[in-house]
């Protein structure tokens, strides 16, 4: 018997997390544990047993947390459990489940999402980090990590021999695949889209640096976050970019990101995404920074291109230039399901279970 957990709330890793596992073979071997903000209805009935996380959210929660981890080393011994996939590892309750888990012989496979934290996160985060650093990745006897730069990180960084460490691509969002859009004949609307949450790391200045040097493109920025109103400052007196600064669901953002030429993502510092391949999914090219993940996800001329963004003259001549390559629809897409398939990517994470 096989358990998985994530603790990360309703977000893009709560929903990666949902994908994954409600495709991965032999559900029926799986006890599965799923984040706050989910109902069971969104997974796989043949589990053989889902449980809520309840106890992130709640009164005296820290003490809800300790019971539900004894919870946990219990149903280990009676379910016979040989197996854990933490597929999430940043969050606070991860570190006093390790406590529990002592004396336990079970083999733990964790994902590290973050090798290298992101820019400006809190004390909190950082000292989880260092908790799961010292007491955790001791540990754990698989890492899975969705890139090469973050393979390199925790070898350098972490001291974890190469051997304990496997690279597997993030894969592709099926909550975020509308076939009906897909499919469509979109009008393009905006030249350059970018979703995400809005934060200085992202690059958010250089998508606004680069409207103003580019009045006769249109920009769209979609999302809320710490510097939402320094965008709204900053964009007050320009026409050509449009922010929507509010939740939108899934299948309109699809309709967003269809009826956008490209999809600019000029981020600062990057780890994991799955931006590229919610992108290519609709035949979008991605223009990123050579950083992160993308560096693997992006081959440059096929779908997307890659661009170091340090100097913005340099980079506009570039970016001007983009409708002379000829970026197939067909081509990305295709790309998409080769890089990006969840099916073969669901596949790998079994076999390291």
């Amino acid at each position: 018997m096989n358990l998985s957990i994530c603790m990360s709330g309703r977000n893009a890793v709560g929903d990666g997390y949902r994908d994954i596992m409600n495709n991965i073979v032999n559900p029926e071997d799986y006890i599965v544990i799923i984040p706050r903000g989910y109902k069971k209805e969104e997974f796989n009935k043949n589990f053989h047993k889902v449980i809520t996380d309840d106890v992130t959210k709640t009164t005296f929660q820290y003490f809800n947390a300790i019971r539900f981890a004894f919870r946990l080393r219990v149903m280990i011994r009676k379910e016979k459990i040989k197996n854990i996939f933490i597929y999430f590892d940043n969050q606070w309750f991860i570190p006093i489940f390790r406590c529990f888990l002592i004396g336990l012989d079970v083999k733990l496979l964790c994902w590290i999402h973050d090798p290298t934290l992101h820019i400006g996160v809190n004390k909190k985060d950082r000292l989880i980090r260092w908790l799961n650093k010292c007491f955790l990745f001791n540990r754990v006897n698989l890492f899975i990590v969705a890139y090469t730069e973050g393979f390199d990180v925790l070898v350098s960084e972490y001291k974890i021999p190469h051997n304990k460490i496997r690279c597997i691509y993030l894969p592709e969002m099926s909550s975020m695949e509308f076939p009906d859009i897909a499919e469509s004949k979109e009008s393009i609307k905006y030249d350059f889209i970018f979703w995400g949450r809005i934060e200085a790391y992202k690059g958010i200045d250089r998508i606004i640096d680069l409207s103003k040097a580019m009045l006769d493109k249109k920009f769209l920025i979609i999302g809320c976050g710490k510097c939402e109103a320094m965008v709204k400052e900053k964009c007050l007196n320009l026409h050509n970019i449009y922010f929507i600064n509010e939740y939108v669901s899934d299948y309109d953002l699809a309709k967003y990101i269809k009826a956008s030429k490209y999809v600019l993502l000029p981020y600062i510092a990057t780890t994991g995404s799955q931006t590229v391949s919610i992108a290519n999914y609709y035949g979008k090219p991605v223009i990123a920074s050579n950083t992160g993940c993308f560096k693997d996800y992006i081959t440059d001329n096929i779908n997307g291109i890659k661009l170091s963004f340090d100097k913005e003259e340099d980079t506009i001549g570039i970016i001007r230039n983009l409708d002379n390559i000829h970026f197939d629809e067909k081509v990305i897409r295709r790309y998409c399901n080769k890089n990006f398939s969840i099916y073969s990517i669901v596949n790998s994470i079994a076999n390291s279970i």
